[in-house]
């Protein structure tokens, strides 16, 4: 991905805020609020103001968001140049907190180089050490060092995480580090103690369901199905839906080769033809893959953008298509797509706010005109890729359910133990993804 810091002088806008006596905390809460819109180089430049006049003003209110700006416009050697450079600046009673957001900055970015050194400095009586700790288990995790991501959660006292309101993530997490010790036993234990009414359930209750299919215990796993199936179902009718596309059709799948361990042949046969039918129905329901349609989600990200409040508020079929990519493709290809969204919005406005200069720019707006060109290209390319992952995940179903029917005359009970143990194992690295963890929370 394109990303480049902007070179726009740093005292035009942020001299003459400042010279208006305006507070440096209103600063931060002006720049907080252009990051959210996209508007990411007037964000940066006024926290880059202060942050050389108050380093603890920008870590105290700001800093979640700086470091996602610098996500937007530039790499993460910029974040790791930022978080470096600004500790010893920093006042001890904000230092918890800039680690905990530089760790989980870099973790989303998939970078874990120096994380855990930087969350071993996070005071056991901060209130972001809970928050730490699921970041650090989660390390460990994508490390399958099972050990030691459980070693994590249980050095941290359960009511920390209750105070915290995160109880529903320390027993997710509990359970995924005892999934990859393989105590399966006790992963059922902390599956169970996640709230219904948490974001996390039906996540919960999947793997779950992996768990009794690993254990041979059929009718359990069946049970969970049904459950996950029925509540997909439900948001059909009308209810918010807690169930992804993706999980139903991987759910229902696994409920049709259970028919077949249970040696259940009427049922076999049924459950495959219809998974496939449906599967099929629903492809051709999905507008982005129409060409027509390709060409309009496109049209509007790189041509009607600036009519966009920010991301969350853009047109429906830009936000149809993002959610598309969020279920059915992996999570770092979707957090690629909105950067780049998000980048190409924030040179709209940087252009847009360079036309009420009068002043000499420089070399300034050819710059920012080169880079929407390549940019452009570059989502270009990335629309692509995710279009065809997509199709490809969608069609990887339908074919698993042809294979299901083959399968129902000469499947061997030994292969069918065997195929369990590999869906089992790839599952396991489908749910490393750091934001499974950490993206209904900040702080």
């Amino acid at each position: 991905m394109i990303r480049v810091l902007p070179v726009f002088i740093l005292n035009v806008l942020c001299v003459t805020a400042f010279a208006q006596n305006i507070q440096l905390k209103d600063l931060v809460r002006d720049a907080n609020f252009a990051s959210q819109t996209s508007d990411h180089y007037k964000a940066y430049r006024l926290y880059k103001f202060v942050e050389r006049k108050s380093p603890d003003v920008l870590v105290e209110l700001g800093v979640s968001r700086y470091l996602h700006t610098l996500s937007v416009v530039s790499d993460v050697s910029e974040i790791r140049k930022f978080c470096r450079e600004i500790e010893s600046k920093v006042s001890k009673k904000y230092r918890d907190r800039l680690y905990y957001h530089c760790s989980k900055s870099l973790l989303s970015s998939s970078k874990t180089f120096g994380i855990k050194k930087m969350l071993s400095k996070i005071s056991k009586n901060s209130r972001f050490y809970p928050f730490g700790q699921i970041l650090l288990s989660t390390v460990y995790l994508g490390e399958n060092d099972g050990l030691r991501c459980e070693k994590a959660i249980r050095s941290t006292r359960k009511e920390l995480f209750v105070n915290q309101k995160i109880e529903d993530l320390y027993e997710l997490s509990l359970a995924r580090c005892s999934v990859a010790s393989e105590k399966y036993d006790q992963a059922l234990r902390h599956y169970q103690e996640v709230s219904q009414d948490s974001p996390h359930y039906f996540m919960a209750l999947e793997e779950i369901g992996w768990i009794y299919f690993k254990k041979r215990d059929l009718e359990r796993a069946s049970e969970v199905y049904n459950v996950i199936t029925a509540a997909y179902r439900a948001f059909e009718s009308g209810q918010t839906q807690r169930v992804s596309d993706r999980m139903y059709y991987n759910i229902r799948y696994l409920r049709s080769y259970l028919d077949i361990l249970r040696k259940d042949k009427f049922k076999e046969s049924t459950r495959f033809l219809l998974l496939k039918k449906h599967v099929s129905e629903y492809r051709k329901k999905q507008d982005v893959f129409k060409p027509k349609m390709k060409k309009q989600v496109l049209r509007k990200v790189l041509k009607e953008n600036e009519k966009w409040v920010d991301l969350a508020s853009s047109d429906p079929l830009v936000l149809k298509y993002l959610n598309l990519v969020q279920i059915w493709t992996d999570n770092k290809m979707v957090v690629r797509l909105k950067k780049e969204i998000e980048l190409i919005m924030a040179v709209t406005r940087e252009n847009r706010r360079l036309k009420d200069f009068k002043i000499h720019l420089g070399v300034y707006p050819s710059q920012l005109k080169k880079l929407k060109t390549r940019l452009s290209k570059e989502i270009f390319k990335s629309h692509k890729k995710s279009i065809i992952a997509i199709d490809r995940k969608v069609k990887a179903i339908e074919l698993k359910a042809d294979m299901g029917e083959l399968e129902v005359e000469w499947v061997n009970r030994n292969e069918g133990i065997r195929d369990a143990n590999e869906l089992l194992k790839s599952y396991l690295k489908s749910i490393k993804s750091v934001e499974d963890y950490i993206g209904s929370y900040s702080k």
